[in-house]
């Protein structure tokens, strides 16, 4: 697995490098083709019910499963924690990307709206050709990226007879990801202080009995339980604390109908958001005791402030579902390419929901590859008129 995993994709090729790379990876690994067969067959299965195949242990089963969404395939749960030490952390801060990424395009000359909601797709004969949006403005392009959610691009933003009908169907019936419930802390304390052992990203687990799929719907206690992925900012750069100070970042995951859902009113609401707020302080006070005494700023994000936020559908966090039964497959991996196109000629889309499972490296690659494919296009229109 770790042979596979290393594979140079060539999709992040750098120019006139890729195919040296994966002819060394040819020469060391080449052995590996023998087990494609098992490795194709784990990437089919799922993780829980392969463990329990194997393990009689329901606590040891909930123990190894409980960090990924259900329906995870057993290729990534056991391959993750090899890909987990290949994280990195951006100069400055996760805000550095956005930043970058604004800068280059008002660079090239481009333009970006802020809080400027789209109200439906433009057509012309059977073409995307722009956007409308709430104030009545219209926008006219030759080819059109939808980056956000996109079964609400394709649902709610055009006519449902430029859909197929079969392709409709399946994008309404498709059930969503996961979501997280995330709690921001600064407190007094010097990292050092927090007992992490210099390490910057981490999973907590509260206890050995794990978490099981019912649990994550219907578990009154779920937030005192479920794993943490805890996040350290300043032991990656000192000055994203104050000096003496730390910031941590809690991550839970949870689901949209945890608990009879998150939409309710409120009152209500901010009264659940402040307990599960709380049980998970309380959790973490299992490994750097006496932490609620040294909070100095706390503020939390629920799904449903993700789905406010974001505007995606649930506040899922990963797009579709990963359940392959219940998902929006786009296809197996080598597919993925294609998967940037939409049965609307010049409608593109890129972003975790464009192919499945979606995350933050997929969102990335589906971006350069729904460039790459308009450039190619444009590029064939130049070659036509010469």
């Amino acid at each position: 697995m770790d042979g596979f995993l290393s594979f140079p994709i060539p999709f992040f090729d750098l120019p006139n490098t890729g195919n040296e790379v994966r002819a060394e990876w040819f020469r060391n690994q080449g052995a590996l083709f023998t087990h494609i067969p098992r490795a194709l067959s784990l990437m089919r299965q799922d993780f829980r019910p392969y463990l329990e195949k194997h393990l009689n242990n329901s606590n040891l089963i909930n123990l190894l499963s409980d960090l990924f969404p259900d329906g995870t395939s057993v290729f990534f749960g056991l391959g993750y924690f090899r890909m987990f030490t290949d994280y990195y952390y951006p100069e400055g801060g996760i805000r550095t990307i956005p930043h970058l990424l604004s800068e280059s395009i008002l660079n090239w000359g481009g333009e970006i709206r802020l809080n400027t909601r789209v109200e439906n797709l433009l057509f012309d004969c059977g073409r995307a050709s722009g956007v409308r949006f709430l104030t009545g403005e219209e926008i006219r392009a030759d080819y059109m990226i939808a980056a956000g959610d996109f079964r609400q691009a394709l649902t709610q933003l055009t006519p449902e007879t430029m859909l197929p009908k079969k392709f409709n169907q399946k994008l309404k019936d498709a059930e969503v990801s996961h979501s997280v419930f995330n709690v921001f802390l600064g407190i007094d304390r010097p990292v050092e202080s927090l007992g992490l052992q210099g390490c910057s990203h981490v999973f907590y687990h509260p206890d050995l009995n794990g978490i099981s799929e019912n649990d994550r719907i219907h578990r009154s206690d779920y937030f005192r339980h479920v794993p943490q992925e805890i996040s350290v900012p300043c032991l990656h750069q000192n000055e994203l604390a104050p000096q003496g100070k730390t910031g941590i970042m809690i991550s839970a995951m949870t689901s949209w109908d945890y608990n009879g859902g998150w939409e309710r009113e409120p009152a209500e609401y901010e009264s659940l958001k402040e307990k599960y707020t709380s049980d998970l302080i309380a959790s973490l006070e299992k490994f750097i005791p006496q932490l609620n005494d040294h909070i100095e700023i706390c503020f939390s994000a629920t799904p449903l402030t993700i789905a406010r936020r974001t505007s995606n559908t649930k506040g899922a966090i990963m797009g579709w579902s990963y359940h392959k039964e219940r998902t929006f497959s786009r296809g197996n991996f080598l597919q993925m390419k294609s998967s940037v196109f939409t049965p609307i000629p010049g409608l593109l889309t890129a972003g975790h929901w464009t192919y499945s499972p979606g995350g933050s490296p997929v969102a990335v690659l589906t971006g350069k590859l729904a460039a790459e494919a308009v450039l190619n296009d444009l590029n064939k229109k130049a070659e036509h008129k010469k």
